[in-house]
């Protein structure tokens, strides 16, 4: 079957664009819509087999795209059997760290590719799992970085005013209540998200309290922040941190620095 033939047969069943190119005497590179989360375009490739039968296999693209992102298959049991799982449910092999799909009838191709696609991308998906675990780590991390900062000050965590805020859709991620009755809004913006969510936040409590608080974002040295976003936020803040690691010695003489000025005034 020529390249033309197998693109034609595809689209038609997938109603959808590719290109098919090909590599070799028995191997098709197939580029279709199909994208991992942060962009990356999975890898098809089809290959005629002995007995009038084809495979498809990513030449061991999708595992070694979850090692770049820090995501390993080998050391966690867990993964291990959520990839087989996957794998057995879209009727895929893992061959010497290759993904494959084996004995691929040529009136299926187009079918089989788009099952395989699907596998790839729920094993691509691995990653998001991580990147939640990371995100929630940084709240724990975050939570108990504040407590320390604040010293002796009471911490309030996930505090919302209930007269300005009766549906919680401006929680304030801490609230260390200072000397001199004092208060500070502490921001945890570590992804464009949540900086943009406390953002919001800043801007709602800044025109509706008649006493201000001093508002404070700590951003994610190891989040990708745009620098729109971090300006953005930056704009409101009256204190920003550029990391979780940095809190506990830029916080305490923020609030210091705010707290003897009130003792003054």
């Amino acid at each position: 079957m020529s390249a033309e033939a197998l693109r034609t047969a595809i689209m038609e069943s997938l109603h959808t664009e590719i290109d098919v190119r090909k590599r070799g005497l028995s191997d098709y590179r197939i580029d279709a819509p199909f994208y991992f989360a942060d962009g990356d375009a999975l890898k098809i490739i089809l290959r005629s087999e002995p007995g009038n039968s084809w495979s498809l296999t990513d030449e061991g693209h999708t595992l070694m795209y979850l090692s770049y992102h820090d995501t390993e298959i080998n050391n966690s049991p867990a993964r291990q059997l959520l990839l087989d799982k996957i794998l057995s449910s879209h009727f895929m092999e893992c061959q010497g760290g290759r993904l494959v799909m084996p004995d691929v009838r040529i009136e299926d191709i187009a079918a089989a590719v788009f099952t395989f696609a699907q596998g790839i991308l729920k094993v691509g998906d691995m990653t998001l799992w991580k990147r939640e675990r990371v995100r929630s780590m940084f709240m724990e991390n975050f939570r108990a970085a504040a407590s320390v900062s604040a010293a002796d000050r009471e911490c309030v965590f996930d505090y919302r005013e209930l007269t300005h805020d009766p549906h919680g859709l401006y929680v304030v991620d801490c609230y260390i209540i200072g000397r001199n009755n004092l208060r500070f809004f502490l921001y945890a913006a570590h992804t464009n998200e949540k900086a943009k969510d406390s953002m919001v936040s800043m801007y709602h409590y800044n025109q509706r309290l008649e006493r201000k608080p001093f508002f404070c974002a700590v951003f994610n040295d190891e989040e990708e922040l745009s620098r729109k976003t971090r300006d953005q936020v930056a704009d409101i803040a009256d204190k920003t941190i550029s990391s979780l690691a940095a809190l506990p010695e830029m916080l305490p003489p923020f609030l210091e620095k705010c707290e003897s000025a009130s003792s003054l005034s």
